[in-house]
């Protein structure tokens, strides 16, 4: 039996350089946003009018809402977290605004097609991954990573503000699983070897001669390649072998593209698929992977 996802769930493959720019972000669940309806207002550093003054909000600006009160809301601005005096600020559940950077904080954090949790999981982000916050709906924060538009719970969001965290690059096998990505819903082709169509090993060949990497056009001869993975030490990346009925020959392959999920060129009826390892074909016909980079 086939287990088909179609949808792109995998994990996130930026990270920022240094520890420090995560446990740095401000971390406040949202509950909405508020618009600045003054010349300036002042952010404080609690709920006081003698209080210290982190930062002053320009007029027009908007501000994630983490808690309301009748005086005071506390506020994000511009990474920082706050008080601001409530009576100069227009709140709202949603607000479409631009709010400057985020860190994700945690692993397998999703990114849904919709601020809610029956919303299709479109990929899944590890922690340190850098997002650009778009609005705020209330708990959760519109956001674009990696080209993608979604929305992410603010639990599992720090923000940053105006600066953006330095990316750290992405490893060679983060790199070909990237690059297979780009061809998930072409169709596939028999002996196909792209860029139109694919076969099984026509999708790997592809992708690794596309990242600059000469390797053999069939299964067979790309489970000979580099060194034997077992499931247990899976990267992204990696060629995931098939071996059909149980046998000792490979007939299927694919790329790993992390949390469990690999990409392949399946079926002339599904074409190039992302499936969770753990379907029961799969798991029973695994022969291993192979790591080339």
């Amino acid at each position: 039996m086939y287990c088909f996802v179609k949808r792109t769930i995998r994990t996130g493959l930026f990270v920022v350089t240094a520890a420090a720019l995560i446990t740095a972000s401000a971390a406040a669940s949202s509950s909405g946003a508020g618009l600045v309806r003054a010349t300036s207002l002042n952010l404080r550093g609690s709920a006081d009018i003698s209080a210290e003054i982190r930062d002053v909000i320009p007029g027009g600006r908007a501000v994630v809402v983490a808690e309301k009160g009748d005086d005071w809301c506390k506020v994000v601005y511009n990474g920082a977290v706050g008080y601001a005096a409530a009576e100069y600020l227009s709140l709202y559940e949603n607000f479409d605004a631009d709010l400057g950077f985020g860190v994700v904080r945690g692993e397998n954090v999703r990114l849904r097609e919709s601020p809610d949790l029956g919303g299709e999981i479109i990929c899944l982000y590890g922690n340190g991954a850098v997002v650009t916050v778009k609005g705020v709906y209330g708990p959760w924060y519109k956001v674009c990573v990696g080209g993608r538009e979604g929305y992410i719970h603010s639990d599992f969001i720090g923000l940053r503000g105006e600066t953006k965290p330095d990316a750290a690059p992405v490893s060679e096998g983060e790199r070909i699983a990237e690059t297979a990505l780009k061809y998930l819903g072409f169709p596939y082709v028999w002996g196909g070897a792209g860029p139109s169509g694919f076969d099984c090993s026509g999708l790997v060949f592809f992708v690794y001669k596309e990242c600059g990497y000469d390797i053999g056009r069939t299964s067979d001869a790309i489970y000979c390649e580099g060194e034997y993975v077992s499931v247990n030490d899976l990267r992204p990346g990696d060629a995931m072998c098939f071996a059909n009925g149980g046998g000792t020959y490979v007939g299927h392959v694919g790329i790993y593209i992390g949390d469990g999920k690999f990409i392949h060129s399946s079926s002339a009826s599904e074409g190039v698929i992302i499936t969770d390892l753990s379907c029961g074909y799969y798991s029973g016909n695994f022969a291993g992977a192979r790591r080339i980079v």
